[in-house]
């Protein structure tokens, strides 16, 4: 019976070059006469080429092929560590005004705002001691922070005393837009994608014929959108999560919405132009939303460059495909997913290995990738073909959990294992959620 040959339609890695295939011909052919050598003089004369050789296949493979440009490594170098302008109003350190001390109103109320019954930090303090010596005696403590104010020596671990007063000072310079979710108590990446995804969902309250579209834009912008009330135009509307900025235009149709777009971008170009910052046009992502049957992929103009509508974009891990099926994420997360749990597999052998306890804490990290974002797309899961690809993934951990053979149906092993379906889980979450914003 033959060998068989594995591995030979596998397309290669997309470091690969023809110089490295040379390389590692010709590194091969000097290993192997360095062992036909067998002890003859020749052998250490054989070591030192082949030694050589491998050295220069290990620098030539280390290298990508895009890096050896010395104009692309250039321009990389110059997109990751930008050059600014020198500050001219920059106040000198001998003028700055020397900080107001704590008072002990503000040492209480950062010990109030400590949690109870956590286990100590560091120093073995709890937060329970604090609070007394900040009711009983707060000089001891006053004296200490105040000390690492003056001199400006503030530990990381204490800067609890500060977030008041950034806070305040936030609101006193206008606070953040109310279309910015993070660094908000309350707020989250959940919170941003429901914008955008409730923005398209918006379109479909209209028939179909005359159903707007909605075109959604990712920016790549620098902390240019934390305080930021640009007014934009009707229909447009602005979500970022710290640095991650996506508009969303919805209008009639798409030549409308390329319209929109170009007065979007003048007016966001001439605001980070007036504040010093820069936008990557050539890092924009543009995809058309909508369920009518018009083509999705088309040309529109940004600034001065053409980009591509494209099927998909990815927004704070969550990929969102023209028609919102969330097809596209579900697939990917499964297969992520499968990818984790055969990582873990390999710690739990059938026949040895941890207990049943232990497979079940292991495998529950898997549920962090399968139920990321679940409070958007858990409606999703009502589709057979959706839920399907989830189930298959987590009969993978419960038949690890459980040690059982493969032929077991995925109803019976959730059972055995005390699993819960993967898709009462994605609707809990959303129930959790909708509950808490109403509340909120």
């Amino acid at each position: 019976m033959t060998k068989g040959k594995y591995g030979r339609n596998r397309p290669p890695q997309y470091w690969w070059t023809n110089e490295i295939a040379e390389l590692r011909k010709s590194c091969l052919a000097k290993r192997r006469r360095v062992t036909r050598a067998g002890r003859r003089p020749e052998r250490e004369t054989l070591q030192v080429k082949d030694k050589a050789e491998r050295n220069r296949l290990t620098l030539g493979a280390r290298i990508p092929p895009e890096l050896k440009d010395a104009e692309t490594t250039r321009r990389i170098v110059d997109g990751l560590f930008p050059t600014h302008p020198t500050r001219t109003d920059a106040t000198n350190d001998d003028e700055t005004a020397v900080p107001s001390v704590f008072t002990a109103e503000e040492l209480v109320g950062a010990t109030k705002a400590m949690k109870r019954g956590k286990a100590p930090g560091p120093d073995g303090v709890p937060a329970e001691v604090l609070r007394l010596m900040a009711s009983l005696r707060p000089e001891i403590l006053l004296d200490l922070y105040n000390t690492c104010l003056t001199t400006g020596t503030f530990s990381d671990r204490w800067k609890v005393l500060l977030r008041p007063r950034l806070t305040d000072a936030i609101q006193d310079g206008g606070g953040l837009s109310d279309q910015q979710f993070g660094f908000r108590r309350g707020r989250s990446t959940i919170g941003a994608i429901q914008e955008v995804v409730d923005s398209f969902r918006s379109t479909d309250r209209h028939c179909h014929s005359a159903r707007p579209v909605a075109l959604l834009m990712t920016l790549d912008v620098k902390n240019a959108f934390n305080s930021a009330r640009l007014e934009l135009p009707l229909g447009v509307r602005l979500v970022a999560y710290a640095d991650d900025v996506a508009a969303v235009i919805v209008e009639r149709t798409p030549d409308l919405a390329q319209y929109a777009l170009n007065q979007t971008m003048r007016r966001v170009r001439r605001w980070m132009t007036d504040h010093g910052l820069q936008l990557a046009t050539e890092k924009t992502e543009l995809v058309l939303l909508t369920r009518r049957r018009i083509p999705k992929t088309l040309r529109m103009t940004v600034g001065t460059d053409e980009i591509e509508t494209r099927g998909e974009v990815k927004y704070l891990g969550v990929t969102l495909d023209t028609k919102m099926t969330f097809w596209p994420h579900i697939r990917r997360t499964a297969q992520k997913a499968a990818e984790k749990i055969a990582s873990l597999s390999r710690l739990m052998a059938y026949t040895t290995g941890p207990t049943p306890g232990k497979r079940r804490l292991l495998m529950s990290t898997v549920n962090s990738i399968l139920l990321y974002g679940a409070e958007i797309w858990a409606d999703s899961l009502k589709t057979e073909k959706y839920c399907h690809a989830m189930t298959t993934v987590q009969r993978r951990r419960a038949l690890r959990i459980a040690c059982s053979y493969r032929t077991v149906s995925a109803q019976v092993v959730l059972v055995v294992t005390g699993v819960i379906s993967i898709d009462l889980l994605a609707f809990k979450r959303k129930k959790v959620y909708g509950r808490n914003a109403n509340v909120t």
